[in-house]
C-alpha cells in the first residue's frame, strides 16, 4: 500500500473538528494559553475571553485542566510513555493444600494451659517460686 496515493481527507479533517473531551480541546490550546500567561495576563482574563468566544467552561474547571496539563508536561518522557506493569499470569496453578480448617484451633487447644496454682506454689512460699 502506498500512502502517497491515498487522499486521507477524512483523517485530515480530524484536525479541524472539535475534540471529544474538553481537556483535549485545552491541550490543543495550551501553547497559546501559555504564551498569553507569559505576556502577563491572568488565567481569569483568559477564562473571560474564552467564555466570550463561546467556550463553555467554568473558571475552576479551567484551572483544573491547566494544572493537569502542566503536570503532564512536567513528567519526564520515559514516564509518559511507560506502560503499566503487568504481572505474569501463571500457566497452571498448583493444587491448593487441603488442610483441616480446625487444625489450627486444635493445636492451640492441645497446648498445656497456664496454671496459676503452679505459678504461686499453691500458696506455699517455701518452694521459692515467687518470681
Amino acid at each position: 500500500m502506498q500512502t502517497s496515493r491515498l487522499a486521507l481527507e477524512h483523517f485530515r479533517a480530524l484536525k479541524t473538528e472539535k475534540p471529544r473531551s474538553k481537556i483535549a480541546f485545552f491541550r490543543g490550546l495550551y501553547p497559546e494559553i501559555l504564551a498569553t500567561l507569559s505576556v502577563g495576563h491572568t488565567l481569569r482574563d483568559i477564562h473571560q475571553r474564552l467564555v466570550k468566544d463561546g467556550v463553555e467552561v467554568s473558571y475552576p474547571l479551567l484551572r483544573n485542566y491547566i494544572s493537569r496539563i502542566r503536570r503532564e508536561r512536567a513528567r519526564p518522557a520515559f514516564v509518559q510513555n511507560k506502560q503499566a506493569a503487568r504481572l505474569p499470569i501463571p500457566a497452571a496453578r498448583a493444587p491448593a493444600v487441603t488442610e483441616d480448617p480446625l487444625a489450627n484451633a486444635m493445636r492451640a487447644l492441645s497446648k498445656p494451659r497456664y496454671d496459676i496454682r503452679e505459678a504461686m506454689c499453691e500458696g506455699d512460699p517455701t518452694k521459692k517460686k515467687l518470681i
